[in-house]
């Protein structure tokens, strides 16, 4: 579906639900973010905002003769409704990009108002984020380290366990 196609972009379909209620399921909203999505805890829900950490570019593309750089956002989007059908979306409301450009994500991990982000090419950055707006999320903190984080765990308020490769 890509093979040899130069105006392909990388793109999430998102879909939510509430299941707050047992044995029921209610549609809540989609939208659509630009980039790819490392795993689930790419993903998080917090205060009624959703968070996604998402790399776009097009890193293995070998076809291509310039494919695009590669970069990582953090995209924050809330409930609403479409004015012209009415049907529920999500809509976005925060987003920053270009962080650590060239490289993907390894990991992330969302804690409160703050999003860990480890991403990859020769050294590991490990980026703290501040969500605590979803409308303006910030970056307010780098740590470069060697090898690579491949997952994130909150131990404390203040620590974080990582594993990796070196």
């Amino acid at each position: 579906w890509f093979w040899s196609n130069e105006d392909f972009t990388e793109a999430t379909n998102l879909h939510t639900f509430d299941i707050s209620n047992s044995g029921e399921t209610l549609y809540t909203g989609s939208g659509r973010i630009n980039g790819t999505v490392q795993d689930q805890f790419s993903l998080s829900e917090y205060n009624g905002t959703l968070r996604v950490a998402t790399t776009t570019g097009q890193w293995g593309r070998w076809w291509m003769a310039e494919p695009d750089p590669m970069e990582n956002h953090v995209v924050t989007l809330q409930p609403g409704f479409d004015s012209t059908t009415g049907l529920p979306v999500l809509n976005e409301v925060g987003h920053i990009g270009g962080i650590a450009e060239g490289e993907s994500i390894w990991s992330t991990r969302f804690v409160g108002d703050t999003c860990y982000m480890v991403t990859f090419r020769n050294i590991d950055p490990l980026w703290t984020i501040d969500l605590s707006d979803p409308s303006q999320p910030s970056i307010i903190g780098e740590l470069e380290v060697p090898g690579v984080s491949t997952y994130i765990h909150p131990i404390h308020e203040d620590y974080l366990l990582t594993i990796g490769l070196p």
